[in-house]
């Protein structure tokens, strides 16, 4: 993580755990810097909502394919509160309909919710991304993708 505060609270869960201290090895770093770190080194990486915050689709395919040459064989990568490209207009809507009242016409909802999308500053990605990305990088396997509730 980029964050030296989150990597110093880590650092003291993973301390408070018998048998972690040995298994878990924390990194500063931007997604971008791993370079530095060792290939077929790591049988876990996360990636846990930061993904929202890359420029683009493509840093995020050079990151898996870095993070690919970071594992293990058969390691892992967790890639935990993307936000679904699919989704963004019900995410939308849902907010501006619960906010609106009985002046609001649905033309003025609907420009609203296409004001919010064309807002939009995260990056969002579609699932078949992932399924695609997979099939380009060498020993990436798709094992499950779940919707957060909620």
């Amino acid at each position: 993580d980029i964050s030296g505060a989150l990597i110093e609270r880590l650092r003291g869960q993973v301390a408070e755990r018998p048998g972690l201290a040995d298994r878990v090895v924390l990194h500063q770093l931007s997604a971008h810097e791993l370079g530095s770190l060792p290939s077929g080194g790591f049988d876990t990486v996360v990636l846990n909502s930061v993904i929202q915050y890359f420029p683009s689709g493509d840093y995020l395919f050079d990151l898996l394919r870095e993070v690919s040459r970071l594992l293990v064989p058969g390691g892992a990568v967790f890639l935990g509160d993307v936000r679904n490209l699919r989704l963004l207009r019900t995410f939308h809507a849902g907010g501006l309909l619960a906010a609106a009242t009985h002046t609001d016409t649905p033309q003025t909802v609907c420009a609203a919710i296409d004001r919010a999308m064309a807002q939009e500053k995260e990056l969002l990605v579609d699932p078949e991304f992932f399924t695609t990305a997979v099939g380009a990088l060498p020993g990436m396997t798709l094992e499950s993708c779940t919707l957060k509730r909620g």
